[in-house]
């Protein structure tokens, strides 16, 4: 099965190699019914970081082109990070599609498990997986599960019940059909094409294990002004009813979270790549459930 990952891009090279790595290494050849054949176009769209040319040669160099596997950087200035995935998937080929940020990673093997999810059910538009949010230095903070998005609990919480970097969608179920982001908004965004989704009556469902990481940092707060801004934007366009209910709606969401076990914690491992060894992945274990942050909504 062919994917497409797109990841926008500025100044964040540090973090960059490290996903580019994670999506690198998802390349799987042979066919079996444990491992299905998995290649990989990797699109980097950047918005002209600084020494962003010394750095797409040389992680070509690092990871050259194969029949299974393509790294691609498109350097242009954009209109925010949802217009850099929107050029991303413009030219994506895969059957499946992903978007993937600088400071999140996928784990060891996702897309494989991804494949085999999207061809045990054909009719599915879009799948989405948990988890594992890490501190910079790749030490465990909290596993997050993902439960289907509801419309009123996705306009008026603030928060998704699914996660960027463990999502996955056709391209023809989702990128052809024109369901794109709207960069307008520049910090729910997500939430804006989940709404899109649900409108669209996408076909949705739990792909049910961790699939990427994502890196917890004072650097994700950098705009949280904007953020909270465009929350309560999102928040004001529901209708009075989904205003006066927004409690009960994230209850419930809290509700489907436990029946999924989002509150539980099996002891687990993971492998990702650190700034400290940005050339092979670091082994981390988990023997019991943190809620740090993110608050479990």
């Amino acid at each position: 099965m062919s994917f497409s990952v797109v990841t926008p891009s500025l100044n964040q090279l540090d973090w960059l190699e490290l996903c580019i790595a994670s999506v690198a290494d998802q390349v799987v050849s042979s066919q079996n019914d444990e491992a299905p054949a998995v290649s990989v176009e990797h699109i980097i769209c950047d918005a002209g970081s600084e020494g962003i040319e010394q750095f797409r040669q040389r992680m070509q160099q690092r990871f050259p082109e194969t029949t299974d596997y393509r790294l691609e950087f498109l350097v242009s200035p954009d209109n925010g990070m949802y217009d850099a995935i929107n050029k991303g998937l413009s030219k994506a080929r895969g059957e499946i599609c992903a978007y993937l940020n600088c400071d999140e990673q996928y784990l060891v093997g996702a897309l494989s498990f991804v494949a085999k999810w999207f061809s045990a059910k054909p009719t599915m538009d879009i799948g989405f997986g948990n988890i594992v949010v890490t501190d910079p230095s790749g030490d465990y903070i909290c596993n997050r599960t993902a439960v289907l998005p509801l419309k009123w609990h996705t306009m008026t919480s603030g928060n998704l019940s699914i996660f960027s970097a463990g999502t996955f969608f056709r391209r023809s179920g989702v990128v052809e059909k024109k369901i794109l982001f709207d960069p307008r908004w520049k910090m729910v965004g997500d939430a804006v094409w989940i709404l899109k989704l649900l409108d669209a009556r996408a076909r949705m469902g739990r792909i049910g294990r961790l699939l990427a990481s994502f890196t917890y940092s004072q650097e994700n707060l950098s705009q949280q002004r904007l953020a909270q801004e465009e929350r309560l934007r999102l928040r004001g366009s529901a209708s009075f009813p989904a205003r006066a209910l927004a409690p009960l709606s994230v209850a419930f969401s809290r509700f489907r979270r436990m029946l999924a076990g989002g509150y539980g914690l099996v002891p687990h491992t993971y492998e990702i790549y650190t700034r400290k060894n940005a050339l092979t992945r670091t082994h981390f274990s988990v023997n019991r459930p943190s809620h740090r942050w993110p608050k479990p909504d």
